[in-house]
């Protein structure tokens, strides 16, 4: 089924509005008429009003789509990039038009080997799994990739542009740096950044980003950005100020930046009930310092029931590798309930070394 085959373009046009009013209006029609049937996206209009302009754009949608979908490359976000390679953040993609089209072909090549360009850095930087494994936001990738494509140098030489990423690269690790501290401080997440990450956000971050084409990465004056807005971003870290920190991104670093992270695998250290009946507050037992990623094999109900203690000498096999994996304190004196502030404090202490290190 297509947009033409249910006459969208004839039904809905109204000569009253302007041509992006009206554009809206046909997306809008498209989706209450896939209510039955077959499920039409309001990209699948884009897709068709794309491919009308130029026949290429098929080609070039589905091949990039499906190489880049992994580090989470929607259809709505490859659209997006295409607009903010422009320096358009406002237009959406109801509005696209033939000059979009026109850019787009004239450098798919470029496209196709700045995201693979991209992807590279996500792998150099370790980052690939979080992307992979995750629904995360693309808005930081947005930037990396468009800072890239305004390279001034050849197709060839952006395609290697990370092979001495480790040695004589000066801009990496300016990337890198901007993405970690970012990330850490939830400042892309969709709710509580202190902006709208998909409209604010984008935007204040496009206008500056246009100004350093062909120049040094800015990574100082984005994390400008965030203090002149204002936003809760901080790059001093502290044991008082890790429960404020993005959870999802503290987890990736503390198990290595490899670990899958799902909500179901989060799970106590010390068991929450043991700790009430000891009248341990709510905000203490219930803090990252007494969290960790637990694999789905462990009996839960067993070790909710038990000391912690008890549960580690007489059900983990490999003691050690379990206290180095989930970043325990070694002192196993602090391993019993009544010493759980202390024990908390400590973890703590391990935990922010092990993020210091990546932030490194």
């Amino acid at each position: 089924m297509t947009a033409d085959c249910l006459g969208i373009s004839k039904v809905s046009v109204n000569k009253s509005f302007d041509e992006i009013t009206n554009k809206q209006r046909i997306v809008e029609l498209f989706r209450r008429l896939n209510d039955g049937g077959t499920k039409l996206s309001s990209f699948d209009l884009v897709a068709s009003v794309l491919k009308g302009f130029e026949w290429e754009m098929e080609g070039f949608l589905e091949e990039t789509l499906k190489s880049y979908e992994e580090i989470g490359l929607t259809q709505d976000n490859l659209i997006k990039l295409i607009f903010l390679l422009q320096d358009n953040h406002k237009k959406e993609m109801a509005a696209i038009e033939a000059a979009d089209v026109q850019f787009a072909i004239k450098n798919r090549e470029r496209i196709k080997i700045t995201l693979k360009c991209l992807k590279d850095f996500l792998i150099n930087s370790k980052l690939y799994y979080y992307y992979k494994d995750g629904n995360r936001s693309f808005i930081p990738l947005f930037f990396i990739a468009y800072h890239l494509f305004h390279k001034q140098i050849s197709d060839g030489e952006l395609e290697k542009y990370f092979a001495n990423f480790d040695a004589k690269n000066t801009e990496h690790p300016r990337m890198e740096k901007w993405i970690y501290h970012s990330l850490i401080n939830g400042v892309f997440k969709s709710k509580g950044a202190g902006w709208i990450p998909y409209k604010t956000g984008i935007r204040k971050l496009l206008d500056k980003m246009q100004h350093f084409k062909n120049k040094d990465f800015p990574t100082d004056e984005l994390f400008q950005v965030y203090t002149d807005h204002p936003i809760t971003f901080t790059r001093s870290y502290a044991i008082d100020n890790l429960d404020e920190l993005e959870s999802s991104f503290v987890y990736y670093l503390m198990y290595d930046r490899g670990q899958t992270i799902r909500i179901n695998d989060i799970d106590h250290i010390m068991p929450k009930s043991i700790l009430d009946s000891l009248n341990f507050e709510s905000a203490k037992i219930n803090t990252i310092r007494n969290f960790q990623l637990i694999d789905f094999s462990t009996n839960r109900g067993l070790k909710n029931a038990s000391p912690f203690k008890d549960w580690i000498s007489n059900h983990v096999t490999d003691k050690a590798a379990f206290v180095k994996r989930h970043l325990i304190p070694a002192d196993e004196t602090l391993w019993t309930e009544d010493k759980f502030e202390d024990f908390a404090k400590s973890r703590a202490t391990l935990i922010l070394n092990c993020i210091s290190t990546h932030l490194k």
